[in-house]
């Protein structure tokens, strides 16, 4: 009948159409990769396998990515010397990207590690948990103070944290308790 497809019409219109992608797709990394990259796509030279290299190269979503990302929030300590306010925003942007990676995770996932923390990173008492062990030993005592708290959560001690008055040199006999400030700008201890 006129008009109609036939199956094998079809099948050749759905492999022109892939074959149409599949040389689009390698254009389209030849003239976005930068040169120093071209050699991912002449040793891999497929469009698929130069996906999986980009990935492997630049999203790391593999085991030794993942651990470095982990360490990066449980090895981030605040340095006395710092605004205590860059050392809660750099926290919060490892804890997020850790938080987001492994909320986008799967059982099923060639990577299960990721899937295994993902209740781990979406915890506030586990953020607020690891936040107070970032602190130096020089704030034990406010580290003691707010976890004495009752239902002590992550807002609390960012909030307590960030309007916290850090004396220019720790040691000072005149500075012996750090302080926050309050609405009138006097300080009062924690």
């Amino acid at each position: 009948m006129l008009g109609e497809e036939t199956i094998d019409d079809y099948a050749e219109d759905e492999n022109d159409n892939f074959i149409d992608r599949y040389q689009y797709a390698a254009t389209y990394f030849i003239q976005t990769v930068e040169s120093q990259w071209l050699i991912l796509l002449a040793t891999h030279k497929t469009p698929p396998k130069i996906w999986i290299a980009l990935e492997d190269k630049f999203a790391r979503e593999n085991r030794s990515s993942f651990f470095d990302q982990l360490n990066s929030v449980f090895d981030t300590k605040y340095d006395i010397l710092d605004l205590l306010s860059d050392h809660i925003n750099k926290y919060d942007t490892l804890w997020n990207q850790l938080h987001l990676r492994c909320s986008t995770a799967s059982s099923t996932d060639r990577y299960t590690l990721p899937f295994v923390f993902q209740s781990v990173f979406q915890s506030p008492e586990a953020k607020a948990a690891i936040l107070l062990r970032s602190l130096p030993e020089s704030m034990n005592d406010i580290v003691d103070n707010l976890q004495s708290k009752e239902d002590l959560t992550y807002n609390h001690i960012y909030n307590k944290l960030m309007y916290l008055k850090i004396p220019t040199a720790v040691n000072s006999a005149d500075n012996k308790a750090y302080k926050t400030a309050d609405v009138k700008g006097k300080g009062k201890e924690l």
